[in-house]
C-alpha cells in the first residue's frame, strides 16, 4: 500500500520535517505576526501574546441511507484564536481593532522562532493564512490587565513554509545584549 501522505509531501514539507530532533517546541517560541492584506510594510508582532490556537475543523455531515450512513465531506475550516495583554501605544492593536470593525482582511503568520528548527537559509517554519476577525473583545477586569481576545476565520487553506525575520521582527521576539554606553540616535 502506498502512503497517501506522500501526495502532500511538498506542500507540507515544513511541518512533515526532515530529520528527527530531540526536545520539544515551547508555546512561547510560536509567535503571531500580522499585516493588513495589501499593506507593503513588514508584518508586526502583537505585543504580550499569551496564547493562540490554530483550529482545523472538518465540516462533515452524516446522511442516513437505507444501506447505512454515508459521510458527506464539506471541507475543512480553519480558525485562529488569539489572546494577549493590551500594551499602551501598540499601533498593531489599533490596526486590528479597525480591521475587526471595518471587516478588513488580515494576514497572519505563526512563526516558530526556535533556532533548532531553522532551515539552511536561516528561515523559520511558518504557517501563513489570511481572513477576517470574527470577534474582537477587549475585556478589562478591575483587578487584572486589560486583554484582547479574538478569532480570525481563515479564507481558504493555510499555507506552510519558511520565512526569514527582519532585524526589527527579531528584536520584537527577543531583545539582544546592548552596550551600556550612549545609544546612537537616542533609540
Amino acid at each position: 500500500m502506498v502512503n497517501p501522505i506522500t501526495e502532500y509531501q511538498e506542500e507540507y514539507a515544513s511541518i512533515l520535517g526532515g530529520e528527527a530532533l530531540d526536545g520539544v517546541i515551547h508555546g512561547k517560541d510560536k509567535i503571531l505576526l500580522f499585516r493588513l492584506l495589501g499593506d507593503t510594510d513588514p508584518a508586526t508582532k502583537l505585543a504580550f501574546q499569551t496564547t493562540h490556537t490554530f483550529t482545523f475543523s472538518g465540516d462533515r455531515e452524516t446522511v442516513k441511507t437505507k444501506d447505512g450512513d454515508v459521510i458527506r465531506d464539506n471541507g475543512t475550516g480553519t480558525e485562529v484564536s488569539i489572546e494577549a495583554i493590551q500594551k499602551r501605544g501598540d499601533k498593531l492593536l489599533g490596526m486590528l481593532t479597525v480591521a475587526a470593525i471595518e471587516s478588513l482582511t488580515v494576514e497572519v503568520w505563526e512563526v516558530t522562532v526556535d533556532e533548532g528548527v531553522q532551515n539552511a537559509e536561516g528561515e523559520y517554519p511558518a504557517v501563513y493564512a489570511r481572513g477576517k476577525l470574527d470577534s474582537w473583545e477587549l475585556p478589562a477586569g478591575a483587578e487584572e490587565e486589560a486583554t484582547i481576545s479574538s478569532t480570525l476565520t481563515v479564507e481558504g487553506k493555510p499555507k506552510f513554509g519558511f520565512t526569514a525575520l527582519s532585524a526589527d521582527q527579531e528584536a520584537a521576539v527577543d531583545y539582544a545584549f546592548r552596550d551600556a554606553g550612549a545609544v546612537p540616535g537616542g533609540a
